[in-house]
């Protein structure tokens, strides 16, 4: 998934040899030697590439002749950026308290271990011991017990509007944010039925304290919290104006430290038409679940994995045209795991998400996202 490889294929047998493209259904012949009982292939598969190969026995086909490449088209490394859903900021860190005095600032996964040793209640942050379902919904002597959390955040630019995001909305009694109290309104769900949106209001500059009182019980498993809205965040983790271009590069350090979607990258590009040739896009680097391209408002196809060559002669224009990438994240920066000192993990596990000693830190581990290199037409005749 991390580099491209120069591969050699040895297929059992002699006969013509199709490549089969699994994005767009396209079916060439490829060009194949004859070796000791064998048909051999040379091909180059980029990061996580796929190709499906068909060999027909006995069959020998007159091969055409190559596109002749003539030149390329390298787009600029600035684009007007999109959106596409409400940005976040994480909140995993807090003060808790249960009687009189508050915590040190702690993960709050690491709070809610303390608060169960404190209440008698089982721990529920690793997956040991008897399953949760035979004794979630037991009553417990210390059910309903009020929990109080201190949650800090810091703003450069207020924004219009800002929502506290929480899988805990059932067991909150009361919010405050900056000593007035926030009425707790239930304004639907964001990604998941079960994360629920709360308006926040009396947001100041600087740092701003959230005081969330909690009726904890037994069945309660104390989650992050999140702010989302329309703002920018910057790489100290403020909540800053949102700015309306981006660059080649990682986006978590242009705004979007945990954002979860995807951005529409968005950039327009003049383009003289020769009826012969043939026009192919391609992004030599680039982080992204996927990214979908968009040629003057019409969907032109999907770059899957880095070095994909997209035909784009149809969806182009003499003359001006607009050319948008909506590049799709994920998860990961959201929801972690953000503080295992290793980014790379080969199997993840609830341990990842709560490191302790010397897997954890207590900066932020995050997974770059963005187009890295810029878009490149190639132009074949």
């Amino acid at each position: 998934k991390e580099r491209s490889y120069e591969v050699d294929i040895y297929l059992n047998g002699k006969g013509r040899i199709e490549e089969w493209d699994l994005i767009n259904g396209k079916i060439r012949d490829v060009l194949s030697i004859e070796t000791e009982g064998y048909q051999h292939i040379r091909t180059k598969f980029s990061p996580a590439e796929t190709k499906l190969y068909i060999m027909y026995p006995g069959e020998f086909g007159k091969l055409k002749k190559p596109k002749k490449f003539v030149k390329e088209i390298y787009m600029h490394p600035t684009f007007e950026i999109e959106r596409k859903d409400p940005n976040i900021l994480t909140l995993d860190f807090c003060k808790y308290k249960i009687d009189f005095n508050w915590s040190e600032e702690i993960p709050i996964w690491l709070a809610q271990r303390e608060i169960r040793e404190k209440l008698g209640m089982v721990n529920i942050d690793l997956n040991q011991g008897l399953q949760r379902w035979k004794w979630i919904n037991i009553l417990h002597p210390k059910d309903n017990t009020p929990v109080e959390l201190l949650i800090s955040f810091k703003v450069k630019d207020i924004p219009n509007k800002l929502f506290l995001l929480t899988e805990n909305f059932k067991d909150i009694l009361k919010i405050y944010l900056n000593d007035q109290e926030i009425p707790l309104r239930d304004e639907g769900y964001f990604l998941d039925k079960s994360f629920r949106k709360v308006p926040l209001s009396n947001i100041v500059l600087g740092e701003n304290i959230l005081h969330i009182i909690l009726s904890y019980k037994n069945s309660t498993e104390l989650e992050d919290f999140y702010l989302i809205g329309d703002f920018g965040v910057s790489p100290e983790r403020e909540i800053i104006k949102e700015k309306k271009n981006i660059f080649l590069g990682d986006w978590t350090l242009q705004g979007y430290v945990h954002y979860a979607g995807s951005l529409m990258y968005r950039q327009k590009l003049n383009i003289v038409k020769n009826p012969e040739e043939r026009i192919y896009l391609t992004i030599e680097d680039f982080s992204a679940s996927v990214i979908r391209v968009i040629i003057n408002q019409k969907e032109a196809g999907f770059i899957p994995w880095k070095g994909y060559k997209l035909e784009i002669t149809d969806f182009l224009l003499e003359g001006e045209n607009i050319i948008e990438f909506e590049v799709v994240g994920s998860l990961r920066n959201m929801l972690g795991p953000l503080h295992f000192r290793r980014r790379k993990i080969n199997f993840v596990s609830a341990e990842n998400f709560r490191p302790e000693k010397e897997n954890y830190t207590k900066d932020y581990v995050l997974y770059p996202y963005g187009i890295f290199s810029p878009p490149k037409l190639e132009i074949h005749i």
